[in-house]
């Protein structure tokens, strides 16, 4: 049986606010590889109470992903590490329109 569309986006959004939780600034350390799983599934609980629908996916009731890159390289590396990981992001893109900027102009 598949996962109707609103179950889906309640099942997002669920994910993106255990992240936002597991990611403030009073929880900034990182937590290493596969922290996510392990700390949403805690925050999932009382959630997967009120709501199975949009949890049906999910299997053995653990919340995998954030389905956001950035909110689970946040949760995993943690605040100074997520900087650095954004730091990283716009530097390349920085340096690829340089380079088109100058191929173009010659």
């Amino acid at each position: 049986m598949t996962m109707a569309r609103g179950a889906t986006v309640r099942l997002r959004l669920y994910a993106w606010r255990y992240a936002a939780c597991c990611g403030r600034p009073a929880r900034s350390a990182a937590r290493g590889p596969a922290a996510y799983p392990r700390l949403a599934g805690v925050l999932a609980a009382p959630d997967m109470t009120l709501d199975p629908a949009a949890f049906m996916g999910e299997r053995e009731s653990i919340v995998e992903h954030a389905h956001n890159e950035l909110f689970e390289v946040l949760t995993e590396i943690g605040l100074v590490g997520g900087v650095t990981f954004v730091a990283g992001l716009l530097a390349t893109l920085f340096a690829g329109s340089a380079l088109l900027r100058n191929c173009a102009g010659s």
